[in-house]
């Protein structure tokens, strides 16, 4: 674990920007691919369609519940202090940035891997975000999306319990 108690040392910023389209399936798809980004979860198989947000709308209902299930399993709360933290929301514009590993400031400390669902991580970024940015890319869209796939299930049950059968 490296900890520094100095104000920026050696930070590179890394950032792009970025347009996410207002939905929240897309928001939530945007959240993963920043955390895969700063987990190093960029190369897994399967994660360029869950993480192309672009591309929101294309995504199947079992694909939103797998979307569900990654984000859940990658709780921001679980990640602060680790691999992602909290900033005032004048220190960066957009809402998050990314920082080389090598970027720590003000008592921080940052961990060189962590475990996601039994699996060894290497961090290779740091990801700084404010609180309205977290509220929007995974708090709202994750609530979203939740009740999206409930009403999806509902209307799923309802289909098989409303069809009759003839001998």
């Amino acid at each position: 674990m490296a900890f520094a108690q100095s104000t920026q040392i050696g930070i590179k910023d890394t950032s792009t920007s970025a347009t996410v389209p207002n939905n929240h399936t897309a928001k939530l798809m945007y959240y993963l691919k920043s955390i895969c980004s700063v987990i190093n979860m960029n190369t897994e198989s399967g994660l360029n369609r869950l993480t192309n947000y672009d591309r929101y709308w294309a995504l199947s209902f079992e694909e939103k519940l797998v979307l569900l299930r990654l984000c859940i399993a990658l709780d921001p709360d679980e990640l602060e202090g680790k691999c992602i933290a909290k900033v005032d929301p004048g220190s960066i514009s957009g809402g998050n940035a990314f920082y080389e590993i090598s970027a720590v400031q003000n008592s921080l400390a940052v961990v060189q891997s962590i475990v996601i669902n039994g699996q060894r991580r290497r961090v290779t970024k740091f990801m700084a975000y404010t609180h309205n940015w977290i509220q929007r890319n995974y708090h709202q869209a994750l609530r979203d999306l939740l009740e999206e796939v409930r009403d999806i299930q509902r209307m799923r049950e309802r289909q098989q319990s409303s069809s009759c059968t003839i001998l």
